[in-house]
């Protein structure tokens, strides 16, 4: 037998706490109100308070008391005991979960990431989701002597760059962005503006955090196609070998005009989905290409990013939550 404290009135007259103590046999369960295992000779000391009567019945002690014991839900040390040794973990307004990221399907890859069923089915098969740690751009020795470039990896594939512009400047001050496509990697650099010295430091931190590319398909922005811009002094000194379109034939940087549609697309989707502001655009962008770049639509049906680093993708921490999701 055990005994369960219970405080059941507070005696308006006297002005002092009583207290009823009422006796719990051991096999009562779950579910079970206090009221049900209370005498009731021991429910109520004391006589009401008639000025406190006259105000509201609310103040009538007996009605209070009644209320709080019914209230109270009883379970058996025994039922405790055995959720803890059949490994159900107990706990109150709370989440407890053994794993660090989500779990996915299919299904939830497809509403995160706004691609097809087969494709995400492609993607999870040829990706992780375990949490590995990695990097893109190098995490090894530096090297001091830079123009050699051996701190950075050489790009075998032939990269599209084009700029995309946007109406509405965002919050960080940007009006437009750099693209740099393979056609399975993206990568989205917003700007201020389109002067060479923005589209410079794109390129730059492009070749350093993505690598350097060996051929850069472009049109033929001043910006980019002048001899004495900083832009071509860059990729003299990168090594890089830039291919223009001809005047009027867009199509032959087909795979940037390409990717600018489709992320305008998506963010155009995105922007509904998640009822977020116009003014975030430039982010939205950066998490698409991400997005895009982790897709399986490369050879063989893996990733861009696999196409680069040379391993299997994992895309654990992109599944977790989606853009502008709470945190």
């Amino acid at each position: 037998m055990r005994w369960l404290l219970l405080l059941s009135v507070l005696a308006i007259q006297q002005g002092v706490w009583k207290y009823t103590v009422a006796s719990v046999g051991s096999d009562e369960r779950t579910g079970r109100t206090a009221s049900a295992v209370i005498s009731g000779q021991d429910r109520f000391l004391g006589k009401p308070d008639p000025i406190a009567l006259s105000i509201s019945d609310a103040f009538d002690y007996r009605t209070l008391a009644d209320r709080l014991i019914a209230s109270v839900q009883m379970a058996s040390i025994d039922r405790i005991v055995g959720s803890v040794d059949s490994g159900y973990a107990l706990g109150a307004k709370a989440v407890l979960s053994l794993d660090q990221h989500s779990k996915v399907s299919p299904e939830e890859l497809l509403r995160k990431w706004g691609c097809g069923l087969e494709t995400a089915k492609r993607t999870l098969k040829v990706t992780t989701q375990k949490g590995i740690r990695y990097a893109v751009q190098p995490v090894h020795r530096r090297y001091r002597v830079d123009h050699l470039n051996l701190h950075r990896k050489r790009l075998n594939q032939e990269w599209y760059m084009d700029q995309m512009f946007s109406g509405t400047k965002s919050t960080s001050g940007n009006t437009c962005a750099n693209v740099f496509t393979s056609g399975t990697v993206t990568k989205v650099y917003p700007l201020p503006s389109t002067s060479s010295a923005n589209l410079t430091n794109s390129l730059q931190d492009f070749a350093d955090n993505v690598g350097i590319p060996s051929l850069i398909h472009s049109d033929l922005a001043a910006a980019v196609k002048g001899r004495h811009t900083d832009f071509q002094k860059l990729v003299r000194h990168l090594r890089t070998k830039m291919k223009y379109t001809k005047s009027g034939r867009s199509n032959q940087n087909h795979a940037a005009e390409r990717e600018i549609g489709d992320l305008k697309e998506r963010w155009r989707r995105r922007m509904f989905k998640k009822r977020c502001p116009r003014r975030v655009w430039d982010f939205s962008l950066v998490y698409e290409g991400e997005i895009l770049s982790r897709l399986s639509r490369g050879r063989d049906g893996r990733t861009g990013m696999e196409e680069i680093t040379g391993q299997t993708t994992d895309i654990s921490d992109w599944l977790d939550f989606e853009f502008y999701d709470t945190v």
